[in-house]
Protein backbone atom coordinates (compact mmCIF):
# COMPACT_ATOMS: atom_id res chain seq x y z
CA UNK A 1 0.00 0.00 0.00
CA UNK A 2 2.85 2.40 0.83
CA UNK A 3 4.51 1.68 -2.49
CA UNK A 4 1.29 2.70 -4.25
CA UNK A 5 1.13 6.00 -2.36
CA UNK A 6 4.79 6.69 -3.03
CA UNK A 7 4.29 6.00 -6.73
CA UNK A 8 1.25 8.29 -6.82
CA UNK A 9 3.18 11.05 -5.06
CA UNK A 10 6.05 10.67 -7.51
CA UNK A 11 3.68 10.91 -10.46
CA UNK A 12 2.17 14.10 -9.06
CA UNK A 13 5.62 15.64 -8.63
CA UNK A 14 6.57 14.71 -12.18
CA UNK A 15 3.31 16.06 -13.57
CA UNK A 16 3.86 19.58 -12.20
CA UNK A 17 6.58 20.63 -14.71
CA UNK A 18 4.53 19.05 -17.47
CA UNK A 19 2.25 22.10 -17.39
CA UNK A 20 4.75 23.76 -19.71
CA UNK A 21 4.24 21.03 -22.27
CA UNK A 22 0.45 21.05 -22.20
CA UNK A 23 -1.33 22.12 -25.34
CA UNK A 24 -2.09 25.82 -25.61
CA UNK A 25 0.49 26.93 -23.06
CA UNK A 26 2.76 28.54 -25.65
CA UNK A 27 5.99 27.56 -23.90
CA UNK A 28 7.85 27.42 -27.23
CA UNK A 29 6.59 30.90 -28.10
CA UNK A 30 7.84 32.15 -24.74
CA UNK A 31 11.27 30.71 -25.41
CA UNK A 32 11.25 32.23 -28.90
CA UNK A 33 10.43 35.66 -27.46
CA UNK A 34 13.33 35.37 -25.01
CA UNK A 35 15.67 34.27 -27.81
CA UNK A 36 14.62 37.22 -30.00
CA UNK A 37 15.22 39.61 -27.10
CA UNK A 38 18.60 38.02 -26.48
CA UNK A 39 19.60 38.50 -30.13
CA UNK A 40 18.52 42.13 -30.01
CA UNK A 41 20.40 42.78 -26.77
CA UNK A 42 23.62 41.35 -28.22
CA UNK A 43 23.78 44.44 -30.44
CA UNK A 44 23.79 46.88 -27.52
CA UNK A 45 27.59 47.39 -27.32
CA UNK A 46 27.71 48.56 -30.97
CA UNK A 47 24.81 51.02 -30.79
CA UNK A 48 25.64 54.03 -32.95
CA UNK A 49 23.25 56.52 -31.35
CA UNK A 50 20.87 57.21 -28.51
CA UNK A 51 17.84 56.93 -30.81
CA UNK A 52 19.00 53.51 -32.06
CA UNK A 53 19.50 52.46 -28.44
CA UNK A 54 16.00 53.59 -27.49
CA UNK A 55 14.52 51.63 -30.39
CA UNK A 56 16.48 48.53 -29.39
CA UNK A 57 15.42 48.97 -25.74
CA UNK A 58 11.76 49.23 -26.74
CA UNK A 59 11.97 46.13 -28.95
CA UNK A 60 13.78 44.08 -26.29
CA UNK A 61 11.41 45.24 -23.56
CA UNK A 62 8.37 44.28 -25.63
CA UNK A 63 9.73 40.83 -26.42
CA UNK A 64 10.78 40.23 -22.83
CA UNK A 65 7.34 41.25 -21.50
CA UNK A 66 5.70 38.89 -23.97
CA UNK A 67 8.03 36.05 -23.00
CA UNK A 68 7.53 36.70 -19.29
CA UNK A 69 3.76 36.64 -19.70
CA UNK A 70 3.82 33.36 -21.57
CA UNK A 71 6.20 31.75 -19.06
CA UNK A 72 3.99 32.89 -16.19
CA UNK A 73 0.96 31.36 -17.93
CA UNK A 74 2.89 28.10 -18.27
CA UNK A 75 3.64 27.99 -14.54
CA UNK A 76 7.30 28.99 -14.87
CA UNK A 77 7.12 31.58 -12.10
CA UNK A 78 10.81 32.07 -11.40
CA UNK A 79 11.89 32.31 -15.02
CA UNK A 80 8.96 34.66 -15.67
CA UNK A 81 10.08 36.93 -12.81
CA UNK A 82 13.63 37.06 -14.16
CA UNK A 83 12.37 37.79 -17.67
CA UNK A 84 10.11 40.54 -16.30
CA UNK A 85 13.09 42.03 -14.45
CA UNK A 86 15.05 42.03 -17.72
CA UNK A 87 12.08 43.72 -19.43
CA UNK A 88 11.99 46.41 -16.77
CA UNK A 89 15.70 47.07 -17.23
CA UNK A 90 15.31 47.27 -21.00
CA UNK A 91 12.43 49.70 -20.60
CA UNK A 92 14.50 51.80 -18.18
CA UNK A 93 17.33 51.88 -20.72
CA UNK A 94 15.01 53.61 -23.15
CA UNK A 95 14.81 56.63 -20.86
CA UNK A 96 18.57 57.07 -20.40
CA UNK A 97 20.01 60.37 -21.65
CA UNK A 98 23.55 59.13 -22.29
CA UNK A 99 24.50 56.40 -24.73
CA UNK A 100 27.01 54.86 -22.32
CA UNK A 101 24.38 54.56 -19.58
CA UNK A 102 21.86 53.16 -22.04
CA UNK A 103 24.35 50.49 -23.11
CA UNK A 104 25.15 49.63 -19.47
CA UNK A 105 21.46 49.27 -18.59
CA UNK A 106 20.87 47.06 -21.63
CA UNK A 107 23.84 44.97 -20.55
CA UNK A 108 22.19 44.49 -17.15
CA UNK A 109 18.97 43.47 -18.94
CA UNK A 110 20.95 40.95 -20.97
CA UNK A 111 22.46 39.56 -17.75
CA UNK A 112 19.01 39.18 -16.14
CA UNK A 113 17.80 37.45 -19.28
CA UNK A 114 20.77 35.08 -19.16
CA UNK A 115 19.77 34.13 -15.60
CA UNK A 116 16.26 33.27 -16.78
CA UNK A 117 17.60 31.22 -19.69
CA UNK A 118 20.06 29.39 -17.43
CA UNK A 119 17.26 28.57 -14.98
CA UNK A 120 15.15 27.16 -17.81
CA UNK A 121 18.12 25.14 -19.08
CA UNK A 122 18.98 23.85 -15.61
CA UNK A 123 15.62 23.21 -13.98
CA UNK A 124 13.09 23.53 -16.77
CA UNK A 125 9.76 25.11 -16.06
CA UNK A 126 9.96 25.17 -12.27
CA UNK A 127 7.31 27.08 -10.31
Amino acid sequence: MRAGRAAAALLLLLAWPAAAQRGGCGFGEGLAALAAAERALRGAPELPSLSAGRALAAEAGERLRAGAGILAGCGCARAAEEAAEAALLAEQAGSEVELARLRATLDRARFSLSLARQRLDRTGCAP
